[in-house]
C-alpha cells in the first residue's frame, strides 16, 4: 500500500503547492490557474479527500516502509498548507471590512458557511431565458470593422438571462448587469455570475445576464455597442420587467469586468449608441471583478503575448499604428483624460490571480480617487485566483454579500 499512497500524497502535495503559489509552482499538461484555482475556492473538499484517502491506506499498512512515513510527512504538509487556505478565505470578509469602513459605509459579514448550490435554492426565483435585445442591437450590424462582422438583427449572441424573485412587492426593483468573461472570445451568460445573481433575486433585484457577439467575429468596440443596446433594451423595458429605470448597476469579471467599465463610463455616448442616441446608458455603480483596465499594456504588467492578443483578436489593429484606438477601449486611459464622470466603483481583484495582475485594478482605482468619483472602493483578496466567484464558494458567498451591501449603499 505505500505506493499508491505515496501517489496520494505527492499528486494532493503538487495540488496544494499549486493553490499556495501558482505563480510559481506548474503542474504538467495542467494550468496553473484552473488548478490552483479549485483546489483554492474547494480547499474544504480536498482536505477531506485527503484525510479521508490516507487515513483508508493507513490502515491498509502504508506505513509499514519508509516511503509510506514520506508520504505521511507530504500528506501533512499539504493539510497545512489547505487548512492554511481554508482560514484565507474565511477571513476575505476582513478585506471588504476594511474598505468599507474607509469609505465610510457600515458593513459587518460573519463568516459565512458554504451556501448550498445554485439548483437548491431555486424556488423562490423566476428565470426566463433568451430574451433577445435584437430590437436595439441590429443598428450596430453595420458598425463592424470589416464584412465579415456583419449579422443581421437575428444574431443569437443578442439575448439575455432575466432573474428575479418569484414573489413581487409591487415596487419598483433595482436592477444589475452580469458580462461575462472569456476573453472577449469566448464564454456564455450561462456559465457566469450565477451566484451573484441569485443572491440579488432573493433580495428584491432584477439581474440581467447578458450575451454579446465574440471576438474575432467583431471587435471590442462592437461589443461595447451590444452590451449598450441591452441597457438601452433594458432600460426602456422597465415597465415589462418592474425595475427603477434610475437604479441600474453593472457588474462582470475580467474581460466582462473591462466592459462593465467601459459601459460605465461611455454613459450617453452617441459614437456608441447607434440607432438610439437618445436612450439613457447611464448606470448607478460598476462593480467589476479582476478586470483589465489598460490595452495599452504601459505599465507592463502582462506578459508578451497579451498586446499581440489584441492586435488580432478583440481590437483588430496594431497599437504602433493606431495607439488612440487602444486608448478608447482603455478605462484607465478615459478616467485619466477626464474623458468621463465616473459612477461608483468597488474594484474586487484576487492577489493569487495568475491572468490578469491585481496592479490592473491598483492602478484604475488610483485613477478613479484622483479623478474625484465620489465612490472608489478598491478590494484586494489574498489567495484568490482568477475567477474565483465562478465556484460557489466560503470566498465567493463572502464577496457577493458585500456587493449586496455596496449597491444598497450606492442604488
Amino acid at each position: 500500500m505505500e505506493r499508491p499512497f505515496a501517489a496520494l500524497a505527492g499528486i494532493g502535495a503538487l495540488a496544494t503547492a499549486t493553490g499556495l503559489a501558482p505563480d510559481r509552482v506548474k503542474v504538467p499538461f495542467l494550468s496553473p490557474m484552473v488548478t490552483s484555482l479549485i483546489v483554492t475556492e474547494l480547499a474544504p473538499w480536498h482536505l477531506a479527500g485527503q484525510m479521508a484517502g490516507a487515513t483508508a491506506l493507513v490502515r491498509g499498512g502504508a506505513l509499514g516502509g519508509p516511503l509510506g512515513r514520506a508520504a505521511l510527512v507530504a500528506n501533512t504538509a499539504s493539510w497545512a498548507g489547505l487548512a492554511h487556505m481554508i482560514k484565507t478565505a474565511r477571513h476575505a470578509h476582513e478585506a471588504f471590512e476594511a474598505e468599507f469602513e474607509r469609505a465610510g459605509i457600515k458593513l459587518h459579514l460573519d463568516d459565512p458557511p458554504v451556501a448550498p448550490l445554485p439548483w437548491r435554492s431555486m424556488s423562490d426565483i423566476s428565470r426566463t431565458l433568451d430574451v433577445s435585445y435584437a430590437a436595439f442591437a441590429g443598428g450596430n450590424a453595420s458598425s463592424s470593422t470589416s464584412s465579415t462582422n456583419r449579422s443581421d438583427s437575428g444574431d443569437p449572441a443578442w439575448r439575455l438571462d432575466v432573474y428575479e424573485p418569484r414573489e413581487r412587492t409591487g415596487d419598483r426593483a433595482p436592477a444589475i448587469v452580469q458580462i461575462h468573461g472569456g476573453s472577449w472570445a469566448s464564454g456564455d451568460k450561462s456559465s457566469q455570475g450565477i451566484p451573484l445573481l441569485h443572491r440579488l433575486a432573493k433580495a428584491g433585484w432584477v439581474g440581467f445576464n447578458v450575451n454579446y457577439r465574440l471576438s474575432p467575429g467583431v471587435d471590442a468596440l462592437a461589443q461595447l455597442r451590444d452590451l449598450k443596446a441591452a441597457l438601452a433594451f433594458i432600460r426602456t423595458s422597465a415597465d415589462r420587467f418592474g425595475i427603477d429605470p434610475s437604479r441600474i448597476a453593472v457588474t462582470g469579471g475580467s474581460a466582462g469586468g473591462h466592459l462593465a467599465a467601459l459601459v460605465g463610463l461611455t454613459a450617453n455616448d452617441r459614437r456608441y449608441q447607434p440607432g438610439f442616441e437618445e436612450v439613457d446608458t447611464s448606470v448607478a455603480a460598476v462593480v467589476p471583478f479582476y478586470g483589465v483596465f489598460d490595452f495599452t499594456n504601459d505599465a507592463g504588467d502582462f506578459g508578451p503575448t497579451f498586446v499581440p492578443y489584441l492586435e488580432r483578436v478583440v481590437v483588430q489593429a496594431k497599437l504602433a499604428e493606431e495607439p488612440e484606438r487602444f486608448r478608447e477601449l482603455s478605462p484607465l486611459y478615459l478616467v485619466e483624460t477626464g474623458r468621463s464622470e465616473p459612477p461608483p466603483f468597488l474594484l474586487i481583484h484576487g492577489l493569487n490571480d495568475t491572468v490578469v495582475s491585481a496592479n490592473e485594478s491598483q492602478r484604475f482605482a488610483t485613477a478613479l480617487r484622483r479623478s474625484g468619483s465620489a465612490t472608489t472602493l478598491h478590494v484586494e483578496l489574498p489567495g484568490a485566483q482568477h475567477a474565483f466567484d465562478v465556484l460557489r464558494s466560503t470566498r465567493t458567498n463572502t464577496t457577493i454579500a458585500a456587493i449586496e451591501a455596496f449597491l444598497t449603499h450606492t442604488v
